[in-house]
């Protein structure tokens, strides 16, 4: 009886001396990160980028610290890549806060989504998604929009552009809508191009 009393008072007591190191393992911060020009996202870790178009650049980085320490960020020849430490990881709460004047493309490599839900005005922009997630486009403007899903996920994107060339090759769904004067859209891997509500043409 003494011994089982005695195992248990050691985890009661290792569980109370543990307990605030979790906590502040979970705990959420904000990390602010200076970055230089670029016009080109490229997402190869785990989480959520919520896009503004905006005069200046900026990025914002919120989760549990244990893991928003983790997170690397470069800039190089115009493209800003997130990426992550360690291979295997579960940041899934991470959500990174993106502005800048222009936007060329985005590649979603990791397992995430890409939003933006205001108005965006560029010139062309191209969107890949190869990993695990979503790419949520609420309000475009520009003159040619490349959408690619080879990965396992969602586009949708309501846009208003010239030129519309999208081709559907993973598991997943894409939606488009809006307008768009030309259009060039295929379907080869499984699941489906929802045009409904696109019109084309003059």
């Amino acid at each position: 009886m003494k011994t089982s009393l005695s195992i248990f008072t050691i985890a009661l007591m290792l569980g109370i001396l543990f307990s605030p190191l979790r906590a502040q393992s979970n705990k959420k911060v904000i990390r602010n990160e200076a970055v230089t020009d670029f016009s080109s996202i490229r997402l190869q870790a785990v989480g959520d980028i919520f896009f503004t178009q905006s005069d200046d650049y900026s990025l914002r980085v919120e989760g549990p610290e244990e893991y928003v320490k983790k997170v690397t960020v470069t800039v190089k020849d115009g493209k800003l890549v997130l990426s992550y430490k360690q291979k295997n990881n579960d940041s899934k709460k991470l959500k990174y806060y993106i502005s800048a004047p222009d936007l060329s493309r985005v590649d979603v490599e990791g397992v995430g989504s890409f939003r933006c839900e205001k108005k965006l005005k560029l010139k062309n922009l191209e969107l890949n998604m190869t990993g695990v997630g979503s790419i949520n486009i609420a309000d475009l403007e520009c003159k040619t929009l490349r959408a690619r899903l080879e990965g396992v996920g969602k586009v949708n994107v309501h846009v208003n552009c010239v030129n519309l060339i999208a081709n559907a090759d993973g598991v997943g769904h894409m939606t488009l809508s809006g307008y768009a004067k030309t259009t060039k859209i295929t379907k080869d891997g499984i699941g489906g191009v929802n045009t409904r509500n696109l019109e084309t043409g003059e």
